[in-house]
């Protein structure tokens, strides 16, 4: 989770956005708001296999899902930990 005060989302990503609906449907639903999005990933470098980007109010959470191979299991926690952080800081930028 990063806060918005000093994050903001990498590239042109501006959320929230409106969702365009079909004027009867947005009659029967209401107006609607995207407020976050799910990227897949295929054949990625880095492992990365989706991240989802969630705004909130006050923050942006980031849901990142990894798959890598590691050579060796020690300290497994903290190299998977470390690489699903380092990938995360990818999708924002300190304002």
């Amino acid at each position: 989770m990063f806060n918005l005060k000093k994050f903001k989302t990498l590239g042109e990503l501006e959320l929230p956005t409106k969702l365009a609906l079909r004027s009867d449907i947005a009659k029967k639903l209401g107006e609607t708001e995207l407020s976050g999005l799910t990227i897949n990933f295929k054949d990625s470098p880095l492992g990365i296999k989706e991240v989802g980007i969630e705004l909130t109010k006050e923050d942006v959470m980031l849901n990142v899902i990894t798959d890598f191979k590691l050579t060796t299991t020690e300290n497994v926690i903290r190299n998977v930990y470390d690489h699903t952080v380092g990938v995360a800081k990818l999708f924002v930028e300190v304002r």
